[in-house]
């Protein structure tokens, strides 16, 4: 008896191993067919010239705009606006953490500061929030 169960665990695991030998197979064959497809895609827009349908591709126009496509669908971007907006966001975080800076750096470090945190009286911070 113990030599069929022995068996049947055997042979589950080996219809286990050929079942994940078969997903692979199936994988990399579905893999390597879509990596063709986008090879001769590539190559056949970069002949004729036109955005392509499968990847994803990017042309530099001039010196402030790109041209992106990516499944036919084609996006002009304009670079100096994104770039306007990344320092704009950047100063706004500056000036933030300066701010910051100064509201922590103006409270009292000294031990009567500290024994008075439980008065209902002391200025937070930051305001606070009801939820």
């Amino acid at each position: 008896m113990r030599m069929d169960k022995r068996k049947k665990i055997t042979e589950k695991k080996l219809e286990r191993c050929l079942i994940r030998k078969k997903r692979i197979a199936v994988f990399v064959l579905v893999f390597s067919f879509y990596l063709g497809l986008t090879i001769v895609d590539s190559a056949c827009s970069e002949m004729t010239r036109s955005p392509g349908a499968l990847t994803l591709q990017l042309m530099r126009i001039d010196e402030d705009h790109l041209s992106m496509s990516f499944l036919s669908r084609e996006v002009t971007i304009n670079t100096s606006l994104i770039l306007s907006e990344v320092s704009r966001m950047k100063d706004s975080a500056s000036e933030a953490v300066s701010v910051l800076t100064r509201m922590a750096a103006g409270r009292d470090d000294d031990r009567q500061s500290q024994s008075n945190y439980n008065t209902p009286d002391r200025e937070l911070p930051f305001p606070s929030k009801i939820l």
